[in-house]
């Protein structure tokens, strides 16, 4: 007999709020980010800090 586990109502807004955002955005990570990015600078406040760059060695 299988029973239902329980769920958290806060999580699962959570995460209906980012399927929206990324459906919104064309299921595309870049656009969602970029998106986020955009807001970030619109309200001055640190959303998201990407990380730097690495440039790949070469061996040599």
């Amino acid at each position: 007999m299988k029973t239902k586990s329980w769920t958290d109502p806060v999580v699962e807004e959570v995460r209906q709020w980012r399927g929206d955002l990324f459906r919104e955005a064309g299921n595309d990570l870049k656009r969602l980010g970029d998106r986020i990015m955009e807001t970030q600078g619109r309200h001055g406040a640190k959303l998201v800090r990407r990380a730097p760059k690495t440039v790949g060695t070469t061996g040599k």
